[in-house]
């Protein structure tokens, strides 16, 4: 057992008040009269929820991306952590689901930002203790000697970064004992703005990621409408992917809190949102193959009582785990061996058991208007030629074959994030306005580009994407990506900067642009208008559940 192990194991720092809810339906919150809002792109999971070890051991700190600054900092940190201080998903269930047979704790004198700081200053001591214990592991006398937050000069901390995880150690073996002093003096320090000068990026940002990772998933969904539902734009609808590495990461392994167990806690999350938090279920066609091997529960199996129940609204797919929507199976079987992989890789005709599967969930989703959120990055994979099963020309078979398939391409190939190559116009290429292609959506999820002190850069960004095709005028989805995008500085900005831009979007002659970036087409991608699919099912969810319909019911018709 490691020390950040020992350190939470004897169960008495596990304890913890219950959480109170957000009141979403109440000020300032309310979004009854406003426009529609959907982010079709967020995550409210937690370090029990991931492979984390694994995620960032073999896929995000393998090389410079998106988490570059948190993995130098943090990746010592990353290796020892055991996560226990997060909340498991049947502890959280079952207070959410107190709360929701007491009929909450709402009323309008209680708003939500006290409440949820509340909670997540209970979990803040048992983050910091287990970070610390992990720090001890991979620090040096050097850094233990370095003064204080309030002593230390910007020069030396800028010095101290050209050993990126010594700094990353310092930083936490600085955090201060309670959340309302990290919130307040430490985050507040002037060396920090100082340094971050000299240095152009933010350690409190990548701390933040750090730290959230740790939280109740509820206590991240009232963060979530803290930063983004709590101004002049109101989210009407959150859709936020679970996902499941069990089997192309961790061979087999389940992560400490169940999937089943993570889609129980979404169920209370969703009631006590009135059904603006639903989440999407994730398909792994890996899972699939050791169900057919007797080895596994099904994973079509699961998508479809989550989808069907109401709850879940779509499926979440991630190809950079290693599989392809198609042509799978006309790959040199070494191709899935890989030192991580399980050996269900080696199972005779692997590939056309990935296709197989593949084919199976497109066919079950094109039959019940289910929609698909698929990761479209080269990025975020265990390696470059698994990174490359999102190329566009495989999903092109799938667009002709179901053309009935709604389908969103998450992040547009990068194209935001200063990271991106000709994938996104090989997206864009496969929107048609009728038939095979008339389903098919991007979103503007993780676009760190616009974050920028420039306020025009997402303006800018929008023109030459709306430019380059005329369908995407209507097929282009804002989102989030949220909680990854904690890490980067000012990232409560994201959805102000994207509707600010999407309506000098609007002005300069794209009419109705900005009503149908922010939801109408997410809208339309989801199938929550009268008569598809999901719009049915969410409604039997609510009234099985005793949920008012919320205002995306009267907004999306």
């Amino acid at each position: 057992m490691t020390a950040s192990a020992a350190t939470l194991a004897s169960g008495c720092c596990l304890l913890r008040r219950d959480p109170i809810p957000p009141c979403f339906g109440e000020p300032p919150y309310a979004s009854d009269g406003l426009p529609l809002i959907v982010d079709p792109h967020a995550h409210f999971f937690n370090g029990r929820d991931l492979q984390v070890k694994a995620f960032f051991n073999l896929v995000v700190c393998r090389r410079a991306g998106e988490f570059e600054r948190v993995c130098q900092l943090f990746g010592g940190v990353f290796r020892v952590l055991a996560w226990l201080a997060a909340p498991d998903a049947k502890r959280e269930t079952a207070i959410l689901r107190s709360l929701n047979d007491s009929g909450g704790v709402c009323s309008a004198e209680k708003q939500p930002t006290s409440d949820f700081l509340g909670y997540r200053a209970e979990v803040y001591p048992q983050a910091r203790a287990e970070l610390q214990a992990a720090a001890a592991e991979v620090s040096g006398p050097v850094v233990a000697a370095m003064p204080g937050i309030s002593t230390m000069s910007a020069a030396s901390l800028s010095a101290l970064s050209s050993t990126p995880e010594a700094l990353g150690v310092y930083l936490i073996n600085n955090l201060p004992e309670t959340y309302e002093e990290y919130e307040g003096d430490y985050k507040q320090a002037s060396v920090f703005s100082e340094f971050e000068s000299l240095e152009s990026f933010s350690v409190t940002s990548a701390l933040d990621f750090v730290l959230e990772m740790f939280q109740y998933r509820m206590a991240s969904v009232s963060r979530y409408y803290a930063d983004y539902g709590s101004g002049d734009q109101k989210l009407d609808l959150i859709a936020t992917s679970l996902v499941d590495y069990d089997w192309p990461i961790a061979k087999g392994k389940s992560t400490m809190s169940t999937l089943s167990e993570q889609m129980e806690t979404m169920r209370e999350i969703c009631i006590l949102s009135g059904g603006r938090v639903h989440p999407m279920a994730p398909f792994d066609p890996y899972r699939e193959v050791a169900h057919q091997l007797g080895r596994s529960e099904s994973s079509l199996e699961f998508v479809q009582q989550a989808v069907m129940s109401g709850l879940a609204i779509g499926v979440k797919l991630y190809p950079p785990m290693g599989f392809g929507p198609t042509k799978n199976a006309g790959r040199d079987p070494s191709f899935w061996v890989k030192p991580w992989s399980s050996d269900i890789v080696r199972t005779p005709n692997f590939g056309k058991r990935l296709d197989d599967a593949m084919n199976a969930l497109f066919e079950w989703c094109a039959e019940n208007d289910v929609p698909i959120i698929t990761h479209s990055n080269r990025s975020n994979g265990p390696s470059d030629d698994f990174e490359d099963l999102v190329a566009p020309c495989l999903w092109k078979p799938v667009v002709d074959r179901f053309p009935d398939l709604s389908i969103n391409f998450a992040h547009l190939g990068g194209v935001g994030s200063g990271k991106a190559n000709d994938d996104w116009e090989g997206y864009i290429s496969l929107m048609k306005d009728s038939g095979p292609g008339s389903r098919v959506f991007v979103d503007a999820s993780y676009f760190s580009d616009i974050i920028a002190d420039d306020p025009e850069v997402a303006t800018r960004l929008l023109k030459r994407l709306l430019g380059s095709s005329e369908q995407l005028e209507r097929k282009i989805l804002y989102g989030s990506d949220w909680k990854m995008l904690v890490q980067e500085e000012n990232a409560e900005t994201y959805l102000k900067t994207f509707a600010e831009a999407a309506e000098k979007v609007e002005q300069g002659g794209h009419a109705d642009f900005s009503e149908r970036f922010l939801g109408g087409s997410a809208a339309n991608w989801l199938g929550l208008s009268v008569g598809r699919g999901n719009r049915e099912r969410m409604l039997r969810f609510y009234q099985n559940n005793n949920v008012v319909p919320p205002p995306w019911v009267s907004k999306a018709r």
